[in-house]
């Protein structure tokens, strides 16, 4: 009785070997699900990734300029109905901290705030954008020594420059989809590995609104001593004028009377000549005339 016994307890242990040494003899097979994924997503991933890629070798990668006629006012919060805390006049340059609903969060100068993206452009729009502004500019600072400036975008290319740690080059464009940049040199045109430079952008910042009064009464000043001026150098045309034409008078005045003077023994000359001449025939005619005699003589003549 005592073996039957055991018996149970042989079967249970054997079933419980079995288990822990083969789970996957009692689980049910797995459920398999199909994922739908079409070439086109694929290609709007890469799109992405190509498009992110570009972004970070623009120089203005986190950057924009502002492209308001006059200038775009920088709000404490992204509202119109938040405190101005600056301008951002057309032209100006900012870099770019954030986006939320519309709003772009900035940090350009003194001032940091929100502007419309309505009024600005950032990233490669906004580098378009710049080769049309003189006033904005991409610069390369090398960041190490015996950094090579190369022919083409080819470590195989000719060295055209070697440049030195902090040495600064103008920038032309960032090669997309390479570690290249087209940099100029002396104005020799070539290239520079993006890793051994640090890519900035030269623009004009925005100005507080505290700058912004202090420049409107420099502004102002000014125009007040330019009008002082006009008035002060106008007046002294006039006073320069009227002693010219004071002179003038004085000066015809003079001219004027001399000649008369002048003029009076020419005219009593000629009065006498002009008397003497007419005598003169007067007493000739006298001397020379001699009376004529008249005789009638009367005849009688016959006619038939």
């Amino acid at each position: 009785m005592g073996k039957f016994r055991l018996a149970p307890c042989i079967f249970t242990i054997a079933a419980a070997t079995v288990l822990c040494t083969n789970p996957a003899a009692v689980h049910a097979a797995p459920i398999k699900t199909n994922y739908n994924i079409s070439v086109n997503d694929l290609d709007i991933q890469g799109k992405i990734i190509y498009t992110a890629a570009e972004e970070v070798a623009s120089p203005f990668y986190k950057k924009g300029i502002s492209m308001a006629e006059d200038c775009v006012m920088i709000r404490r919060e992204p509202s119109t109905d938040s405190e101005a805390v600056g301008k951002l006049y057309g032209g100006a340059g900012f870099e770019v901290l954030g986006k939320v609903d519309g709003w772009i969060h900035i940090r350009s100068g003194a001032c940091e705030g929100y502007v419309s993206e309505d009024y600005v452009v950032t990233g490669k729009d906004a580098e378009q954008v710049s080769l049309s502004m003189d006033a904005i500019s991409s610069y390369a600072k090398v960041l190490m020594d015996n950094v090579e400036i190369k022919a083409s975008a080819s470590d195989a290319s000719e060295v055209l420059a070697t440049l030195g740690a902090d040495d600064v080059i103008d920038v032309i464009s960032a090669i997309p989809g390479t570690d290249w940049t087209k940099v100029k040199v002396d104005g020799t045109e070539g290239y520079v590995k993006n890793q051994s430079v640090e890519v900035g952008v030269n623009y004009e910042s925005a100005i507080t609104m505290e700058e912004d009064e202090q420049r409107q009464a420099e502004i102002e000043a000014q125009t007040g001593a330019g009008e002082t001026q006009h008035q002060e150098t106008s007046q002294q045309t006039t006073e320069e004028t009227t002693a010219s034409q004071e002179q003038q008078t004085e000066s015809y005045i003079q001219e004027t009377e001399a000649p008369v003077q002048e003029t009076e023994a020419p005219q009593e000359q000629q009065t006498e000549s002009y008397v003497e001449e007419t005598e003169a025939p007067s007493q000739e005619t006298e001397e020379n005339y001699t009376p004529l005699y008249i005789q009638d003589v009367w005849e009688t003549v016959w006619t038939t």
